[in-house]
């Protein structure tokens, strides 16, 4: 049946400012959970509804596992990413609204990368088989490289790449029986560029090795060279894409707001400048809810006069933002509390008004319930008899004040 899926846009960063960009989607059999990799649906937005795409297969949505590929084509070589959004099990019901925030532009420095860079180390890892069977074929069998090891490489941030330089500690069987231990260098480019990864969404970019990638004195082992650069560049694409991560973060917590579960980050442009580092074009998309939610504010709680127990008061609560100062209204302010006895009294409920002020509670005279708990201990003697010891506890339970407002996270004050 026909699935329908919208996108509600909010272009902070104005990268759409000259038009809505026209949209591809595709609904993937995602390889990551065992599928094929193959579309199960595909589909391209066009205007004057370009934030609308139209799944018209009878596969679409699928009965299992899907993953949701949607990219800007207004950005080309590459196309920009929106949505990625991961294995799912279901996708939303049709017709289905993602929200997508655009973000301004976040720079990786180039100090930034270095400092990635240093964390991009490669611990032994053995060489697959069929590169030591190429190098048996090409070498006799003399020289057959068997586990490599890489420290941290050094980066240079050119234009639209990173050449990424590597001390490679290679242990090879040599001359059939004997082992030797070299350093050889690998030098090779790395490409940052959108994921376009719709199964795994904190993989923001891609960092692909190409060419030129050399590897001194080892040219002749086919494969090994490529093998060595693609699990470096897997190494700093990891960290870069945490740092990426991280920045988003920072960037919606200077807003004031905090990331849904379901939020996800994508790049829409990647630039690479020598001068500057990594400058990227995110955005924040999220298939299931609003992408960001305010960050809960904290309440400031003052209850005139002072608590006393077995004193009869008219309480008065006060309740401001304790970031501003400002008073907070509409805050529900319960006190519960305890009889002489220590039975529990139905809590007596206020509201502040504009200052941020409740009306005068009824009169109370607050009260501690004590209650005793006898808990029996076994030990055994030096003959083996067990022997039986009760031992009371006594515990305390406080009349207490909860203050709870929109937008602010809940407080309890523990009143005597």
């Amino acid at each position: 049946m026909p699935y329908t899926l919208n996108f509600s846009l909010l272009d902070l960063a104005g990268y759409y400012s000259g038009g809505l960009p026209i949209l591809t989607g595709t609904i993937l059999n995602p390889t990551l959970v065992g599928g094929s990799g193959a579309a199960f649906d595909a589909a391209t937005s066009t205007a004057p509804t370009q934030l609308t795409l139209n799944f018209t297969s009878s596969t679409v949505p699928p009965a299992g596992a899907c993953a949701v590929l949607v990219n800007d084509t207004s950005v080309t070589a590459p196309v920009g990413d929106w949505l990625r959004s991961g294995v799912l099990t279901a996708l939303p019901a049709s017709p289905a609204t993602a929200t997508v925030i655009t973000i301004s532009p976040v720079l990786i420095s180039a100090g930034t990368v270095t400092s990635a860079a240093s964390g991009a180390s490669v611990p032994r890892t053995m060489v697959p088989g069929w590169i030591r069977w190429a190098a048996g074929v090409a070498t006799g069998g003399l020289y057959i490289p068997l586990v490599a090891t890489m420290p941290a490489p050094t980066v240079t941030i050119g234009a639209g790449s990173i050449t990424a330089t590597v001390a490679v500690s290679l242990a090879s069987r040599v001359g059939y029986f004997g082992v030797s231990t070299s350093t050889v260098t690998l030098t090779t480019t790395l490409t940052p560029a959108p994921s376009a990864d719709a199964a795994v969404p904190s993989r923001v970019l891609s960092m692909t090795a190409g060419a030129p990638t050399t590897l001194s004195g080892f040219g002749y082992v086919p494969g090994l060279a490529g093998f060595l650069a693609s699990i470096l560049a897997s190494q700093f694409e990891t960290l870069i894409n945490e740092t990426i991560v991280s920045l988003g973060n920072a960037s919606a917590t200077a807003m004031g707001f905090r990331l849904t579960p379901t939020a996800e980050f994508s790049a829409r442009r990647v630039t690479v400048t020598a001068m500057s580092g990594i400058n990227l074009q995110l955005v924040l998309v999220d298939l299931w809810g609003p992408a960001v939610v305010p960050i809960p504010g904290t309440l400031a709680v003052s209850i005139s006069p002072a608590p006393a127990a077995g004193v009869t008061h008219t309480y008065t609560v006060t309740v401001t933002n304790a970031a501003t100062g400002l008073p907070v209204p509409m805050a529900t302010v319960k006190l519960h509390n305890y009889d002489a006895q220590g039975t529990s009294l139905p809590p007596l409920t206020q509201t502040t008004d504009p200052q941020g002020k409740t009306p005068p509670f009824p009169p109370v005279t607050l009260h501690n319930k004590t209650t005793v708990i006898v808990v029996t201990s076994v030990f055994f003697d030096d003959s083996g008899k067990p022997h039986r010891e009760p031992e009371k506890i006594t515990q305390t339970l406080h009349p207490t004040l909860s203050v709870n407002a929109a937008g602010f996270n809940s407080v309890q004050l523990v009143l005597l």
